[in-house]
């Protein structure tokens, strides 16, 4: 499944590296230099779990300046995402995968609006 992600601060660019893993993932920026890192794998932010994935995970991962680019054939595309964290000493991935599986989960439901993302982790 191809996914769009506009933003790459922390909460976009987590996702997108997550869910890169198992799908084509375009993250959607206006700075060109975290748009320049992120397609080095470096990441542009001070996160220990994110630079760990970039240097250990294979992920389908491409960031662009371009909108049209972005949302050009995405069936999913986030616009705004808010998690809201609530056990800090949770596994990252485990954190990762309950965001997932509660996505999937309400994407099927259709819950979920196109433009937007809401997780919760608890």
């Amino acid at each position: 499944m191809k996914i769009a992600i506009a933003g790459t601060g922390y909460v976009g660019l987590s996702n997108a590296v997550l869910l890169a893993q198992n799908n084509e993932v375009v993250a959607l920026d206006i700075v060109p230099e975290k748009v320049e890192l992120i397609n080095k794998r470096i990441s542009p932010i001070e996160d220990k779990e994110i630079t760990e994935f970039f240097q250990t995970k294979n992920l389908n991962l491409k960031a662009t300046l371009d909108k049209k680019e972005a949302y050009k054939t995405a069936k999913i595309k986030y616009h705004g995402i808010l998690i809201k964290v609530v056990e800090a000493e949770e596994p990252f991935e485990l954190k990762i995968k309950r965001i997932k599986e509660e996505f999937f989960k309400n994407a099927k439901r259709k819950k979920i609006k196109p433009d937007s993302l809401i997780a919760s982790i608890s």
